[in-house]
């Protein structure tokens, strides 16, 4: 006899990567970086944007947990010394503490942003260059936003952090290449 419940779980799984009739772009970007970085096998990475020189994306796989960080610090030259040594762990950690300006994602489950119902577990956190913080917990009024401002954020975010991720696959990938 069919399960009852495999439709109901099939279309959730679905919804959950919709927001406002649009798809959201870093789930599959962030289990491209996952598998690249337990191939490789690595914990932190970090990667210049090339359309943005100056501008990194470093990140920190801990478990399920992704914490992203995007900077342009003052001193890249360093940055990029650190990218060439392969001690990425030192560059993340220089990249958080030019914290000021940067673009932070903490995935919670390492499987892109996805918004969650309010009070349902791990929730995924985005913090703006202007000390903003977006909880991807569908409670838009708990945030002060209306739903338009809270599904434009949760679009905005998403499209970044894939943007983001993409950065790191690429370089995850020519690195894989080199080796």
């Amino acid at each position: 006899m069919p399960n009852p419940f495999v439709p109901v779980l099939l279309a959730m799984a679905a919804a959950s990567d919709l927001i406002g009739g649009s798809s959201f772009e870093s789930p599959r970007r962030a289990r491209e970086v996952v598998y690249l970085l337990q191939s490789a096998p690595l914990r932190t990475f970090a990667a210049e944007e090339l359309e943005r020189p100056g501008h990194f994306v470093a990140v920190l796989h801990a478990g399920n947990l992704l914490l992203v960080i995007e900077a342009a610090p003052p001193s890249a030259a360093v940055i990029r010394g650190g990218i060439r040594a392969g001690s990425y762990r030192d560059v993340y950690q220089d990249l958080q503490d030019a914290s000021a300006g940067a673009f932070i994602v903490h995935d919670a489950n390492g499987d892109g942003l996805l918004t969650v119902a309010a009070g349902s577990g791990s929730v995924d956190v985005v913090y703006g260059e202007d000390g903003s913080r977006l909880l991807f917990n569908s409670d838009a009024k708990g945030q002060l936003l209306s739903d338009e401002q809270y599904d434009d954020r949760v679009k905005a975010a998403d499209a970044r952090y894939a943007r983001m991720l993409t950065v790191l696959r690429h370089a995850l990938e020519q690195r894989a290449g080199t080796r």
